[in-house]
């Protein structure tokens, strides 16, 4: 749970994040911290269909503004981000039907998803910032980007500099979050690490200091007590 200080306390409550994998690598999990993370990269060329999202990172932004005469214009993007992010995703859910979308026996289930996030941080040289929330589906990002200035919407060079930087600052860290309307049924949770370079691989590294703050969730979990 995280408490912000507001005048009165405001506390928010985090799931159990759910993450489905072969039991062979809870085990190795369990037994010395050894966990895979995944990439931006990985997610546009996965062979698994349930994992495969080529707009990963790369959300189409749909703004509607009014201009000073009270006629409405558009602006549609295509966003980049991720590049430079390690991620870890799970579920919100942990039942069979979740399971089986991913042909998994066995689950990690991360009951502190911010202690977890942190010690994984601790082991990664080259760490920035972190970022963790469950995932906004649509098939287009509709955010309200407040006013655009019109000389911005002159079609030159530097105004194209001027206007990509703008939708990054307006969209703020929720492209990292985006995905399509169709995986909305895993209900997706994710843990996002940014580092100071590129990342176009997956990363295996130990991490007990992670352990204490997961569960063992195995396939007898959904049995009749």
């Amino acid at each position: 749970m995280i408490t912000v200080p507001f005048d009165s306390p405001w506390r928010v409550v985090q799931p159990t994040m759910y993450r489905f994998i072969a039991r062979k690598h809870v085990d190795e999990f369990f037994a010395d911290g050894t966990l895979q993370l995944s990439c931006f990269k990985k997610f546009h060329q996965h062979e698994d269909e349930q994992r495969l999202d080529k707009q990963e990172g790369a959300p189409r932004v749909w703004h509607h503004f009014r201009r000073s005469t009270g006629e409405m214009e558009q602006i549609t993007a295509q966003l980049d981000f991720g590049r430079n992010a390690y991620v870890l995703c799970g579920g919100t859910i942990d039942t069979q039907e979740a399971a089986a979308q991913f042909q998994a026996e066995s689950c990690i289930a991360i009951q502190d998803t911010t202690s977890f996030a942190r010690a994984v941080a601790q082991q990664l040289s080259g760490f920035v910032e972190g970022l963790e929330g469950p995932c906004i589906y649509g098939s287009w990002f509709r955010r309200d980007l407040g006013e655009i200035p019109l000389e911005m919407l002159t079609d030159t060079p530097e105004n194209r500099i001027r206007r990509s930087r703008y939708l990054d600052a307006a969209v703020s860290y929720c492209p990292y979050f985006v995905k399509h309307v169709s995986f909305a049924p895993q209900h997706e949770y994710r843990l996002v690490w940014l580092m100071d370079r590129g990342i176009d691989e997956p990363l295996i590294v130990k991490v007990p200091g992670a352990i204490r703050f997961c569960q063992r969730n195995l396939e007898h979990r959904w049995s009749a007590p």
